[in-house]
Order: C-alpha cells, then sequence, then structure tokens
C-alpha cells in the first residue's frame, strides 16, 4: 500500500510586531485627540441634559383636575361601550327573527 507523499514545510520566521516610533507617535496623538473629543461631546451631553431638567422643572405638573376629568371620561367611554353593545345585539335579534320569518315565507309557495 502506498502512501501520499508528503511536501516539506518550511518554517516561516515571524518578523517582530512592534510598532516604528513615528506610528506609536501618530497613535497617541490620535488617540489623544479622539479623547478629548469624547470629552467635549461629553461636557455638551452633560450641559443639555442640566438644561432640560431645569426646563422640566419650570413646566406645570398636572392638576388633580385633570386627572378627574379624564378617570371620567374612561368611565363614560366604557358605560357607552357596554350601552350601544346592547341596543345592537338588540337590533339584531329584532332583524334576525324579521329575515327568519321572511325565509319561511318565500319558502312557502
Amino acid at each position: 500500500m502506498s502512501y501520499a507523499y508528503e511536501r516539506l514545510m518550511y518554517v516561516v520566521v515571524a518578523e517582530p510586531s512592534s510598532l516604528p516610533n513615528q506610528d506609536v507617535e501618530e497613535f497617541e496623538d490620535a488617540f489623544t485627540k479622539i479623547k478629548q473629543e469624547r470629552d467635549l461631546w461629553e461636557e455638551r451631553f452633560q450641559a443639555l441634559n442640566q438644561k432640560q431638567e431645569e426646563l422640566q422643572l419650570d413646566m406645570p405638573q398636572p392638576s388633580g383636575a385633570w386627572k378627574k376629568i379624564v378617570d371620567q371620561l374612561v368611565l363614560e367611554k366604557a358605560q357607552m361601550k357596554t350601552s350601544f353593545e346592547f341596543v345592537i345585539q338588540r337590533i339584531r335579534t329584532k332583524y334576525a327573527t324579521i329575515a327568519r320569518s321572511s325565509d319561511i315565507i318565500a319558502r312557502d309557495p
């Protein structure tokens, strides 16, 4: 039984992964610029957030009277819905009996 010929694998010597000094300095400069920009955005966010909180404090809070009005409207809506459902059901049963009787009359001849 013959075996497949195995080719020799050559060892590749990896070069050290150190960056030249110029690249390191460029990366450090870019990193400090990014950090400064991030800090600037955080300051803007804090200022806008504080302004929003101040504006919300200046807004008048909803009174209890509005809550009572809304609760009353919700209650009236629920009552009207049940009332209309009852009326609609009554009309349907009325017309259903009329429709059945007309079907009986139409079939008789």
